[in-house]
């Protein structure tokens, strides 16, 4: 089934980021964006990419609380992962970065915090990468909170779309199977019109 694997045990030792590398490469040149740091709690499979839209984690849910913002707003970006398989899921790693061209806007919101049912979080201006408390049993839920700061000295002269690229690995059955999802054109669920300050007159 498209997005479920069965993981050879040598394969377990690649990089879990290179899926949302990947997937980034197919952009125009001009959207490229850093790739994201690899899980340093553990490594994961070199797999191939998934189609952006395929519905792979059935379990997943993620949310902006704001869809309107202004200068100073801080906005928290929810992404909630439930257990739809029959055995623990055992590991999961989750990225999170601004769809293009906001991700390039060096002036548009800075990442400043993940709290939650996470392991580890390691966040910069523009992306996040976590690890959820493991193992999950089937049908419980761990969730995090990214909190994104729109900054009190915007300067901008016309609205700002920020939206969000969200990537989720996870491994259960033993840590025998994976499944992956990464939702390269963003959510209308993480959708935030940000509104410019007013100008002078």
């Amino acid at each position: 089934m498209a997005g479920s694997r069965t993981l050879r045990p040598a394969a377990a030792l690649a990089a879990a980021a290179m899926a949302v590398t990947a997937l980034l490469a197919q952009a125009p040149a001009a959207t490229a964006v850093p790739a994201p740091p690899a899980p340093h709690l553990r490594a994961t499979p070199n797999l191939p990419p998934l189609p952006p839209d395929a519905a792979v984690v059935p379990g997943a849910a993620v949310y902006v609380d704001q869809h309107t913002a202004t200068a100073g707003t801080l906005l928290t970006v929810t992404l909630s992962l439930t257990n739809t398989e029959s055995t623990d899921i055992n590991f999961v790693y989750e990225y999170l970065q601004a769809t293009w061209p906001e991700n390039q806007n060096q002036n548009a919101y800075a990442v400043v915090s993940c709290t939650g049912d996470i392991t580890d979080c390691t966040h910069t201006d523009k992306n996040a990468a976590l690890h959820l408390n493991t193992p999950i049993p089937p049908g419980a839920t761990r969730t995090v909170k990214v909190g994104v700061q729109i900054p009190a000295n915007l300067s901008c002269y016309q609205q700002l779309n920020l939206n969000w690229v969200p990537y989720i690995y996870y491994e259960f059955n033993n840590a025998t199977q994976a499944k992956d999802q990464n939702w390269q054109q963003g959510l209308p669920a993480l959708q935030t019109t940000i509104l410019c300050p007013a100008q002078p007159a």
